[in-house]
């Protein structure tokens, strides 16, 4: 939320109380702290005893309305809120409130601009609270930029309208005027930073409204209604270090730009699929290992040497076991690469080749990872004895992927059980109730509760 500024900077005619910062939605409760400070809360004598002798209403009008607080930060219907609560709070309030038509006048210019209109003729302070109803309106959409006569010059509305992301109240259907103020523009492109595209032709081709309009931070990347930099170097690298897939606007000599590319993938993995197929960047192994280290499938869009890099593909399924479906073709073949793939995820498992699904030990591997990876495996080695029970003596859970024979012979039951008892649920009906392997299955369990107790207590003393 957005401090306002503290009230002794802005003294007139002498020192006041310091108050403490505080957005506009507890701007009432800065006064009354002050006040019970002071004592006898709401009295007139306790305020002027905060603020001496300076109007109450200068006090709380300007402070609102530093240089930068304007719609649609200031939320117009929060600011009329605090103001009502604040000329509510005592009779003296109440009467600077109604006699302060200029100080009402000049608060509405401030968040408005001074092209804001007069909705209610001969009350100042009226008027400003229907200018912050209308304000609203546009915000929420039910009022829209292309219907406006004449809302369409005032800054404040125009604001609020682009915050409702409405297409009738984009920023080209504001007045020239504002499309061609550069300050105005800044200050738009920070609540919509499509709204570049509709500035005037000098400003869209103004570095400091392109920076800002790149600069603004996803979603979007901005740089695609920056039409005049895609091919500015220091606007791109901005651009793509903000949102790598601003890349996709960048133009075609800056998509082969090296610094460019590596800071795209840097922030966004799916930046390198945005790279020509024949663009030898994508065989550039810094820039392919930041793309996948930032997403592990970005390998998916890697060149066929980056494909083929031990480096590379053990990277990219480190951070995403799925990464090894796109792994060279010779790689996915090779036992010793297999082993360590599994070892980082034994998802990787499921894309190796398919005589590695049937190896001893790439399966056993895999399983001691994930027993999840044994649906991949073999049905040879899924029924294979031997194998088996060196699987859930590994992990329990394997018991889940053996064949129905494996799953109703008890030594291998008892082994999965044995390592753990939730095992139990995946052995055959008529082992589920034999005694050895119940009286198995509760010893594990036994087991696993005495670990945790003993993990408990290890916790609760190093806590004290």
């Amino acid at each position: 939320m957005r401090t306002l500024p503290n009230l002794a900077t802005l003294s007139v005619g002498g020192p006041v109380a310091k108050l403490p910062r505080v957005d506009v939605d507890g701007a009432t409760d800065a006064v009354e702290d002050a006040v019970e400070d002071a004592g006898a809360a709401g009295e007139p004598s306790a305020m002027e005893r905060v603020f001496g002798q300076r109007e109450l209403l200068e006090l709380f009008l300007p402070d609102v309305l530093s240089k930068d607080y304007v719609a649609p930060d200031a939320k117009p219907a929060a600011l009329a809120a605090a103001a009502r609560r604040w000329c509510m709070w005592s009779t003296a309030n109440a009467k600077e409130c109604r006699e302060g038509g200029e100080s009402w006048k000049r608060l509405s210019e401030r968040v408005f601009g001074l092209k804001a209109p007069v909705l209610i003729d001969g009350d100042a302070q009226r008027n400003f609270y229907a200018l912050c109803d209308r304000a609203a309106e546009y915000a929420s959409g039910k009022r829209h930029l292309q219907d406006a006569a004449r809302d369409n010059d005032v800054e404040g509305f125009v604001l609020c309208a682009l915050s409702s992301r409405e297409f009738f109240s984009r920023m080209c259907w504001a007045s020239y005027r504002l499309k061609n103020d550069k300050a105005f523009v800044l200050r738009a492109i920070a609540v919509d930073r499509s709204a570049i595209g509709c500035a005037s032709i000098r400003l869209q081709n103004d570095r400091d409204v392109a920076l800002a309009a790149v600069s603004s931070g996803p979603p979007g990347t901005g740089l695609e209604d920056a039409i005049y930099f895609q091919n500015d170097k220091e606007v791109v690298l901005v651009a793509v270090k903000v949102n790598g897939l601003a890349l996709k606007h960048a133009s075609k000599e800056l998509q082969q730009d090296r610094d460019v590319v590596l800071a795209a993938v840097s922030e966004h993995h799916n930046a390198l699929e945005l790279l020509d197929r024949k663009n030898p960047l994508r065989n550039d192994v810094e820039i392919v290992l930041a793309a996948v280290r930032q997403g592990g499938t970005a390998l998916e869009y890697a060149g066929k040497e980056a494909q083929a890099n031990p480096e590379i593909v053990l990277a990219a399924v480190e951070e995403n076991g799925y990464a090894m479906q796109y792994a060279g073709s010779a790689l996915k073949k090779d036992a010793q690469f297999a082993l360590r793939a599994v070892a980082l995820d034994a998802i990787a498992f499921e894309y190796v080749a398919a005589r590695l699904r049937d190896n001893n030990t790439v399966a056993l591997a895999a399983v001691a990872k994930n027993a999840d990876a044994l649906q991949f495996a073999s049905d040879r080695l899924r029924s294979n004895r031997k194998f088996m029970l060196e699987a859930v003596a590994r992990n329990g859970y394997a018991l889940r992927y053996a064949s129905e024979d494996l799953r109703n012979d008890k030594d291998v039951v008892l082994a999965a059980v044995r390592n753990h008892w939730i095992a139990l649920r995946y052995a055959s009906k008529d082992l589920q109730s034999n005694k050895d392997v119940m009286l198995a299955a509760d010893g594990a369990l036994a087991l696993a509760r005495g670990r945790i107790s003993r993990d408990l207590a290890n916790v609760a003393v190093k806590g004290v």
